[in-house]
């Protein structure tokens, strides 16, 4: 699909494509193990590889501007929320199982070879697919899973909210500020409201593309949203919210170099760190020089994306085709 649709966004897809790439580069560069660790803390490599945290929040405002879009699109309304919630946890969950699989399957693996136990802990399986992880103490088996649980409640919160946020009136838009405003006061990680400002940038972007509110009220919103966030996250977090809501607002081309990459970010982002970790945990106590390290590190950068666009063919794709079959054209909720 290209720019011939007029629902299409060309850039969205290149920043995807940067989202993930910057998160693989933040976990290759600080990669660690009990014996081994890929580069020295101080390195100027590191110290790089640490703006890769920026690639979640990038997720977080393309989330902001990418469903009320799409929701926008559907017309939808409170009676579809069913079908609006079925359709992105086939488009999301049947990708995150299945690299849940792979990651006990490995875990499996390792507990055969160094003959130790390996057992599966049911209610901190069953605590991953409901997103319940962090409310009952548990571990996540992947760390990036904590942004999944974020996005989803994300999904919950514009599915409820969705109706009111797009009234033709200075109420509905008054109820965001409010929101957003109070949200800041949350500071419980574990939920949304923590990083609701990131997510408030992107639907500023979508309101102001959809030519719902003017200048000055875009204006406004972001002003907010980008003081909260630049006051308890920092500068950097803050470029990165500038910068994505610039790109989304008024860039109309697509990042060519990045679409690609962007195409197959979700399975990147579940599975760089079951491939190219892995690749790093064997491979890495086998080199020395800085030089080597980070051949090393661009091997497992590129070993992931393969492994990625295989993840992407096989699992994802399909489970987008399926999504897509659902509509939410109909009025009856599942």
């Amino acid at each position: 699909m290209k720019a011939t649709n007029s629902n299409y966004i060309p850039v969205i897809t290149g920043l995807r494509g940067i989202a993930s790439l910057l998160v693989c580069v933040f976990h290759f560069t600080h990669f660690s193990s009990e014996n081994f660790t890929l580069f020295d803390p101080q390195s100027w490599l590191v110290q790089v590889g640490k703006m890769g945290t920026e690639g979640v929040y990038l997720f977080f405002i393309i989330s902001g501007f990418i469903i009320p879009w799409s929701l926008s699109t559907h017309n939808y309304t409170w009676n579809k929320m069913g079908r609006f919630l079925l359709k992105r946890s086939i488009r999301i969950e049947v990708p995150y199982l299945v690299s849940i699989l792979l990651i006990l399957a490995v875990g499996g693996i390792f507990a055969w070879y160094n003959n130790q136990a390996f057992e599966i802990n049911t209610s901190q399986f069953f605590s991953h697919l409901i997103y319940l992880v962090p409310f009952t103490g548990q571990d996540w088996y992947n760390p990036i899973y904590w942004t999944l649980c974020i996005e989803f409640q994300f999904y919950l919160f514009i599915a409820l909210y969705f109706p009111i946020f797009v009234r033709p009136n200075r109420w509905s838009k008054l109820s965001l500020m409010l929101i957003l405003l109070a949200a800041s006061f949350i500071p419980d990680d574990r939920l949304v409201f923590q990083f609701l400002p990131y997510f408030t940038v992107g639907m500023c972007c979508f309101l102001f593309k959809k030519e719902t509110i003017s200048m000055r009220v875009f204006m406004l919103f972001l002003f907010v949203s980008l003081s909260i966030i630049l006051f308890r996250d920092g500068t950097l977090h803050g470029l990165t919210a500038m910068v994505s809501c610039l790109a989304l607002t008024f860039l109309s081309a697509e990042l060519s170099i990045f679409d690609f990459l962007g195409k197959i970010s979700f399975s990147l982002y579940l599975t760089h760190g079951i491939f190219g970790g892995n690749l790093l945990y064997f491979a890495g106590p086998l080199v020395s020089n800085f030089g080597s390290k980070f051949i090393l590190l661009c091997s497992a950068i590129l070993f992931s994306i393969g492994c990625a666009w295989i993840m992407y063919k096989v699992i994802e794709l399909p489970a987008l085709r399926w999504s897509k079959r659902l509509t939410m054209q109909h009025q009856d909720s599942i």
